[in-house]
Protein backbone atom coordinates (compact mmCIF):
# COMPACT_ATOMS: atom_id res chain seq x y z
CA UNK A 1 0.00 0.00 0.00
CA UNK A 2 2.71 2.40 0.85
CA UNK A 3 4.42 1.44 -2.46
CA UNK A 4 1.65 2.83 -4.04
CA UNK A 5 1.19 5.95 -2.40
CA UNK A 6 5.17 6.76 -3.30
CA UNK A 7 4.24 5.94 -6.75
CA UNK A 8 0.92 8.40 -6.97
CA UNK A 9 2.85 11.23 -5.26
CA UNK A 10 3.90 12.04 -8.28
CA UNK A 11 1.41 11.80 -10.34
CA UNK A 12 -0.38 13.84 -8.19
CA UNK A 13 2.26 16.37 -7.77
CA UNK A 14 2.61 16.81 -11.47
CA UNK A 15 -1.25 16.90 -11.81
CA UNK A 16 -1.30 20.24 -8.84
CA UNK A 17 1.68 21.61 -10.76
CA UNK A 18 -0.54 22.08 -13.89
CA UNK A 19 -3.79 22.57 -12.81
CA UNK A 20 -1.65 25.38 -11.11
CA UNK A 21 -0.19 26.59 -14.15
CA UNK A 22 -2.85 26.42 -15.92
CA UNK A 23 -4.86 28.94 -13.46
CA UNK A 24 -2.06 31.29 -13.24
CA UNK A 25 -1.78 31.47 -16.97
CA UNK A 26 -5.27 32.31 -17.44
CA UNK A 27 -5.05 34.47 -14.91
CA UNK A 28 -2.20 36.28 -16.44
CA UNK A 29 -4.01 36.47 -19.90
CA UNK A 30 -7.33 38.05 -18.57
CA UNK A 31 -5.06 39.99 -16.32
CA UNK A 32 -2.80 41.07 -19.75
CA UNK A 33 -5.65 41.36 -21.91
CA UNK A 34 -7.74 43.62 -19.41
CA UNK A 35 -4.73 45.76 -19.08
CA UNK A 36 -4.07 45.97 -22.57
CA UNK A 37 -7.93 47.40 -22.82
CA UNK A 38 -6.78 49.87 -19.93
CA UNK A 39 -3.62 51.04 -21.68
CA UNK A 40 -4.85 51.72 -25.16
CA UNK A 41 -8.01 53.44 -23.15
CA UNK A 42 -5.19 55.94 -21.30
CA UNK A 43 -3.68 56.04 -24.88
CA UNK A 44 -6.52 56.67 -26.74
CA UNK A 45 -7.21 59.46 -24.20
CA UNK A 46 -3.92 61.36 -23.89
CA UNK A 47 -3.91 60.53 -27.92
CA UNK A 48 -7.34 63.11 -28.18
CA UNK A 49 -6.32 65.82 -25.13
CA UNK A 50 -2.67 66.58 -27.51
CA UNK A 51 -4.99 66.36 -30.45
CA UNK A 52 -7.04 68.65 -29.18
CA UNK A 53 -4.07 71.18 -27.31
CA UNK A 54 -2.38 71.15 -30.94
CA UNK A 55 -6.20 71.94 -32.14
CA UNK A 56 -6.38 74.89 -29.98
CA UNK A 57 -3.13 76.13 -30.09
CA UNK A 58 -3.18 75.97 -34.02
CA UNK A 59 -6.48 77.74 -34.02
CA UNK A 60 -4.83 80.52 -31.57
CA UNK A 61 -1.94 80.79 -33.97
CA UNK A 62 -3.76 81.02 -37.41
CA UNK A 63 -6.62 83.05 -35.88
CA UNK A 64 -5.26 84.87 -32.94
CA UNK A 65 -7.64 85.69 -29.80
CA UNK A 66 -8.23 89.47 -30.74
CA UNK A 67 -9.29 88.42 -34.28
CA UNK A 68 -11.86 85.90 -32.79
CA UNK A 69 -13.26 88.73 -30.24
CA UNK A 70 -13.96 91.26 -33.44
CA UNK A 71 -15.45 88.18 -35.46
Amino acid sequence: AESDVKKAYPIVISLTVATLSSVALSISSLFWKYSAVYASSIFAVILKGTMYATHLSFIQTVYPVEHQGKA
